[in-house]
């Protein structure tokens, strides 16, 4: 379903059935939009989701396997206001390309663990998954907020990561402790896919990390 404006303004929540697509303005008033397996679309001409304030009880609720995407047709930033069932944990994208050709950027968040993040001692129990289609030459920069409940070990001894489907991860800025800010800062991330989550800012525990897995492998030959 193609809708131009859209208000979500029920208490009791949403669920989608089908995929939808917003062109013009998605204004959450109350309630939260359950995406579950679906796809919430919004247009290439879509601005912001209204009305800009949001919360636990007011977002998009992304940690399954659907996605919210936001379809690009030039240069530019979204803030995608989206969390688990419990927590409001947003995550912004800014992307530069050369080129767009009905390109979209995805994305959804899982309150765990990344599964390749073995390290036991500074990282949050959430990732958020970012995948972008049919761009040429982007490059983008990434920044989520995540909450108290997330963190294992020290915010201070924690940094973003990014994992791109291989180690070693990508090492970006430290985890801004006062706003629960995780950011890629002026770094820009090249990888069309990639999850985001916060790891240990000590080298040697990502050392460790990949003498592990090497050592495991070397185990199993």
């Amino acid at each position: 379903t193609k809708f131009y404006n859209l208000l979500v303004n029920n208490s009791n929540d949403i669920t989608l059935g089908i995929d939808e697509q917003v062109n013009g303005t998605l204004t959450l008033t109350t309630g939260r939009v359950f995406i579950n397996t679906q796809e919430l679309i919004f247009g290439a001409t879509a601005p912001a989701v209204a009305p800009g304030t949001f919360s636990s009880t007011n977002m998009i609720v992304a940690n399954t396997v659907g996605h919210v995407r936001k379809q690009y047709s030039a240069d530019g930033s979204f803030l995608f206001p989206i969390g688990d069932t419990t927590n409001y944990t947003p995550i912004s994208l800014n992307i530069t390309a050369t080129a767009y050709a009905g390109a979209d950027a995805g994305v959804n968040i899982k309150n765990v663990r990344h599964p390749n993040n073995v390290n036991t001692n500074n990282y949050l129990n959430r990732y958020w998954s970012v995948a972008l289609r049919n761009m040429t030459s982007p490059s983008y920069s990434v920044t989520s907020n995540y909450v108290a409940g997330d963190v294992t070990g020290s915010e201070t001894l924690m940094s973003m990561g990014a994992y791109h489907g291989m180690l070693p991860w990508r090492k970006y800025d430290p985890a801004t402790v006062a706003t629960k800010t995780l950011t890629t800062g002026s770094t820009a991330v090249l990888d069309t896919i990639a999850d985001f989550t916060g790891i240990s800012t000590r080298s040697e525990e990502h050392t460790s990390e990949l003498q592990s897995r090497l050592h495991l492998v070397c185990r199993l030959l």
